[in-house]
C-alpha cells in the first residue's frame, strides 16, 4: 500500500464509498491536527480527517485514478506519510466489503453523517455549453470567507474548473447558502468538486464517479433537449399527418378558388431515387391543380434525362426543359419562373419531399385571404436512413429574423403577379437566391403566411446544405450581398457583416448618428455595491450623447448620490416622496430625461461589451420598431432570457436555463427577430413612441408593465425587437424592502390585471411562438413540444 514513515500510526482497515476513500487509523501517542494529500505533480487534492475516538481517527480522501501522497500533521509538522495506489486501494476495500462488511458499514460515508458533516455542497444541475458544461450548485453549512473558491477535479487529479461564488456580487445574500457555478471544458469519468479554503484546506468535497457523473449528464441532455433534438419527434408527426383516408377525403375537396401551382425544380446532377421521390411526392398531392417545371442542366448525367422522360409521358402536368450546359442555380431557377403558367410558383429543391396536403394548406390560405404575396410552412429533417427528425417550428413573417436569416426556406411559394414586380436576381446569388426573393417580396404591399404545419422534408446528404452548413461557403457571401442590397432599397443605414461566424447568419449594424442623444433610465434602491458595478459598464459603454437619470427613493437619494459620482457622463438623480411603483417610477425618469431614445434599466446590470447601447438605439431610432431589448444572464452566462412568449395564461421566459453561447432551438437564442414581449431589465423605446403609447401604465405595482407596453406597442402597428448583441450580465438582486408576502401579493395583482387587459391577446396565441410546442411554461421556455400529445394543437 506504501512506505510508511511513522509507525505510531496503525492503518486498520481501508474501503471505499461514493468516490471517496475512507482510511481507519489507530493513533498510538501522537493525533494528528491536519492531513494533505498530493498528486505525483505536487496538486493539493482533498482530504480530511475525523476522529471517532480518543485513538482513532478515518482519513477521506477523494478517489482518483493516480497515486496520492497521504500527510499527517502536527502543527507545521509532518508526523506521517504514505503513498496510496488506487488499484491496490481497490483490490482491499473489495476485500474488506467481504470478510468485514460490518466493520466496513461503520465509517464508510462518516462524513456525511450527524455530528460529522461539516459542509453540504449539493449538484443543482449540469448545463452544456459549446465548450464544455457549467455545473451549478449550492453550498450549504459553510460561510463564505474572502479567497475560497470551488475546485474541480477530475479523474487524474488536474484542475478542471475553478468557481464564481454568485453571493460575493448580491448584497445581504443568505451566508448559509452559497451558489456556485463551474466552467468544465471537458467532463471525462469523473469529477471531484470540492471547497478550495482561503487557508489552503480542502476539507468538504464530492466525487461523482463515472455512472453517476454519466447519468447526471444524460440527464442534463434529457433537460436541455429541444424539440430539434427530442428523439420522439416521429411519433408525434406520425399522429399529425394525414392518413390514407384523409388523403382520399381532401382530395375530394373542391375549393371556390384553385389557384395554379407551378413547382419549379432545378436538376443537377440529381440522383435517380432522389429525383423518384422528389417527383412521386409532387404527384401524391390532394391538390390537383399543379404542374411540374423541370430544369435539367445535367441532361447527360446517369440516366437522369430517361428518367425524367417517364415521368413527363406518364403526366401531362410535368414539363421538362433541358439546358446545353449549368447556368448556376439562380439562372436555372430563373428559366423555370419563365416557362411557369401557375398563379404561384413553389421553389423545390430537386432532392426533397413534399407532404401529399402542402398544395392543398396552401390553397386553403388563398381562399381565406386573397392578399397573400408568399406562403411558407414548417419543415423537417429526412436523414439517410429514410427517417424524420429535427423539426423547424418557425414563426410568423419576421422581417428582422428573415434579415438575420432566411428562415422562410421551404416550401417558398410566391404570386406571380409579384414577382413580375421585382428584379430576378442573377449567379451573383447563387446560393441566396431564395432569401433575396423573400426580401424583395416583403418590400412590396401585401401579407406573408406561415402555414405552422410540417408539410416539407429537407433531405440530408453529404452536399446538402441540410447536413452540412460549410458545404456552400460563397452562399453566405451571397446572403450578406442579398441582405445589404434589401437595406439599400428601403433607405435603411446599415452596414451588414457575418453574425458570429455562423453560416447564412447575418447582421445588420445600424447607423447610430452621433447626435442621437440617449437617456439611461435607472430605477434604484441604492445599493452601493449594486451601483458601483453599473457605474463602470455606463463608463465603459460606448455612446457619444449620453445621460444617465436615476430614480429613487429620497431616503436613497444621498447613498445614489455617492455612489454615481464617479459617472463620466452627464447624469441626475431623480428622487420621488412617492412609495415604489416600477410604472410611477420608470415614468418619473421618462420625464425628467432630455434624450431622445429612452432606455430603462435594472441598477443591477452589467454589460459585456461597450457597443451594447448602440446596438439597442440602432433599433429603437427605426420608425417601424416600438419596443427593443436583449438577453439577460446570470453571472455565468445562464440565460435568463431570450424574449418572451407566453403559453396559456403564463408569460414565458424564452431559452431561460440554456448558456448564452449555446445555439438552443434553431439558433433562436442568437437570433434578432420579433417578439411578443422584452424584459423590462433592459428595454428601449424612443421618446416620439413613448409618448405616443402613453408610458407605462402605472396600475402595475411591481411586475408586468414590461409586457403590456410591448402588447400596446404592437397593438399600435409598431414591432417588438429581440435582439442577442446586446447581451447582459444581471444579478436579479431581491428587493429586501418588500417582504415576500407583500411581493407575491403584488406580482398576482399585476398578473391579474395583465390577462385582463389583454385576454383577447392571450386568447389568440402568440404568432412568433409556434403553436406546436408546449403548453407548459417550463417546457416551452426551452422550446420542447409534447411527445405524447398527439392531438392536433
Amino acid at each position: 500500500m506504501g512506505i510508511v514513515f511513522n509507525t505510531e500510526f496503525n492503518n486498520k482497515l481501508n474501503c471505499r464509498g461514493d468516490g471517496k476513500l475512507y482510511l481507519l487509523y489507530e493513533a498510538a501517542s501522537v493525533f494528528p491536527d491536519a492531513v494533505e494529500s498530493q498528486s505525483p505533480n505536487g496538486q493539493i487534492l482533498p482530504a480530511r480527517i475525523i476522529p471517532i475516538s480518543e485513538t482513532e481517527f478515518v482519513a477521506v480522501l477523494a478517489d482518483f485514478g493516480v497515486d496520492q501522497s497521504l500527510s499527517f500533521f502536527s502543527g507545521d509538522n509532518v508526523i506521517y506519510q504514505r503513498r496510496i495506489n488506487p488499484g491496490k486501494f481497490s483490490i482491499e476495500s473489495k476485500v474488506n466489503g467481504l470478510l468485514r462488511a460490518e466493520h466496513c458499514g461503520q465509517f464508510r460515508n462518516i462524513d456525511r453523517s450527524g455530528v460529522h458533516a461539516l459542509a453540504s455542497i449539493q449538484i443543482e444541475s449540469f448545463i452544456p455549453c459549446v465548450d464544455g458544461v457549467i455545473v451549478r450548485g449550492v453550498l450549504s453549512g459553510t460561510d463564505y470567507l474572502e479567497g475560497d473558491r470551488i475546485v474541480a477535479f477530475n479523474e487524474e487529479a488536474c484542475v478542471v474548473g475553478e468557481s464564481l461564488l454568485f453571493n460575493k456580487l448580491i448584497a445581504d445574500a443568505n451566508p448559509g447558502l452559497i451558489n456556485f457555478s463551474l466552467h468544465i471544458p471537458e467532463v471525462g469519468d469523473s469529477l471531484c468538486i470540492c471547497i478550495h479554503r482561503a487557508s489552503g484546506h480542502l476539507d468538504t468535497f464530492i466525487n461523482l464517479k463515472k455512472d453517476m457523473l454519466k447519468e447526471l449528464l444524460d440527464e442534463a441532455d434529457r433537460n436541455h433537449a429541444c424539440a430539434f433534438d427530442q428523439p420522439r419527434y416521429l411519433s408525434w408527426f406520425s399522429g399529425r399527418r394525414l392518413t390514407g383516408s384523409d388523403s382520399r377525403a381532401q382530395a375530394q375537396i373542391r375549393l371556390a378558388y384553385q389557384p395554379l401551382f407551378s413547382i419549379i425544380v432545378p436538376l443537377y446532377k440529381t440522383p435517380l431515387n432522389f429525383f423518384r421521390d422528389m417527383a412521386d411526392s409532387v404527384i401524391a398531392q390532394t391538390y390537383s391543380n399543379w404542374e411540374l417545371i423541370l430544369v435539367n442542366s445535367t441532361p447527360d448525367y446517369d440516366g437522369l434525362s430517361d428518367l425524367v422522360s417517364e415521368y413527363v409521358t406518364a403526366d401531362s402536368r410535368i414539363k421538362v426543359t433541358d439546358l446545353e450546359g449549368n447556368l448556376g442555380i439562380t439562372e436555372n431557377t430563373n428559366v423555370g419562373i419563365k416557362m411557369a403558367k401557375g398563379d404561384y410558383l413553389c421553389f423545390f429543391d430537386h432532392d426533397d419531399v413534399l407532404e401529399p396536403n402542402i398544395l392543398f394548406e396552401y390553397a386553403h390560405a388563398l381562399n381565406q385571404n386573397s392578399d397573400i404575396n408568399l406562403l411558407y410552412c414548417d419543415e423537417d429533417k429526412l436523414l439517410p436512413d429514410g427517417s424524420l427528425a429535427h423539426p423547424t417550428f418557425k414563426p410568423d413573417f419576421s422581417l428582422d429574423m428573415a434579415r438575420d436569416n432566411n428562415y422562410i426556406c421551404h416550401l417558398l411559394t410566391i404570386k406571380r403577379a409579384c414577382l413580375d414586380r421585382i428584379d430576378l436576381s442573377n449567379s451573383e446569388l447563387d446560393g441566396a437566391q431564395d432569401h433575396a426573393m423573400v426580401l424583395k417580396i416583403a418590400e412590396l404591399d401585401g401579407t406573408i403566411h406561415h402555414v405552422p404545419k410540417i408539410l416539407y422534408h429537407w433531405r440530408i446528404s453529404e452536399n446538402s446544405t441540410a447536413g452540412n452548413s460549410d458545404s456552400k461557403p460563397y452562399a453566405t457571401l451571397a446572403g450578406i450581398k442579398a441582405v445589404q442590397e434589401h437595406l439599400d432599397r428601403c433607405g435603411i443605414k446599415a452596414t451588414v457583416v457575418n453574425s458570429h461566424n455562423r453560416a447564412f447568419r447575418y447582421s445588420p449594424i445600424y447607423d447610430v448618428p452621433s447626435s442621437e442623444s440617449c437617456s439611461l433610465i435607472v430605477t434604484t434602491r441604492g445599493n452601493s455595491s449594486v451601483l458601483s458595478t453599473l457605474v463602470s459598464s455606463i463608463n465603459d459603454t460606448d455612446f457619444d450623447d449620453l445621460e444617465v437619470v436615476f430614480v429613487c427613493s429620497q431616503e436613497a437619494e444621498a447613498a445614489v448620490k455617492q455612489s454615481s459620482s464617479g459617472l463620466r457622463c452627464r447624469y441626475i438623480v431623480h428622487a420621488l416622496d412617492d412609495p415604489f411603483n416600477i410604472s410611477v417610477w420608470r415614468n418619473a425618469g421618462a420625464f425628467a430625461a432630455r434624450g431622445e431614445q429612452l432606455v430603462f434599466i435594472h441598477d443591477d446590470i452589467q454589460a459585456l461589451d461597450s457597443s451594447w447601447l448602440k446596438t439597442l438605439v440602432g433599433f429603437s431610432q427605426r420608425e417601424d420598431v416600438g419596443v427593443v431589448g436583449t438577453m439577460t444572464c446570470d453571472l455565468d452566462g445562464i440565460v435568463q432570457q431570450a424574449g418572451l412568449s407566453y403559453v396559456g395564461e403564463s408569460i414565458v421566459n424564452l431559452s431561460q436555463g440554456i448558456h448564452r453561447s449555446s445555439p438552443g432551438y434553431i439558433f433562436m437564442p442568437l437570433t434578432v427577430r420579433d417578439v411578443s414581449a422584452v424584459s423590462g431589465v433592459c428595454l428601449a423605446i424612443s421618446r416620439e413612441h413613448f409618448n405616443r403609447l402613453g408610458g407605462f401604465d402605472e396600475s402595475y405595482l411591481l411586475d408586468y408593465s414590461d409586457v403590456d407596453i410591448c402588447f400596446k406597442s404592437s397593438q399600435a402597428g409598431l414591432k417588438v425587437i429581440y435582439t442577442p448583441e446586446a447581451c447582459l450580465y444581471h444579478m436579479a438582486c431581491v428587493d429586501k424592502s418588500l417582504d415576500s408576502k407583500s411581493r407575491s401579493h403584488k406580482h398576482f395583482e399585476d398578473k391579474a390585471r395583465l390577462l385582463h387587459n389583454w385576454s383577447e391577446r392571450f386568447s389568440e396565441g402568440d404568432p412568433w411562438f409556434s403553436v406546436n410546442f408546449s403548453r407548459d411554461p417550463k417546457r416551452a421556455a426551452l422550446y420542447k413540444f409534447d411527445p405524447f400529445d398527439y392531438e392536433a394543437i
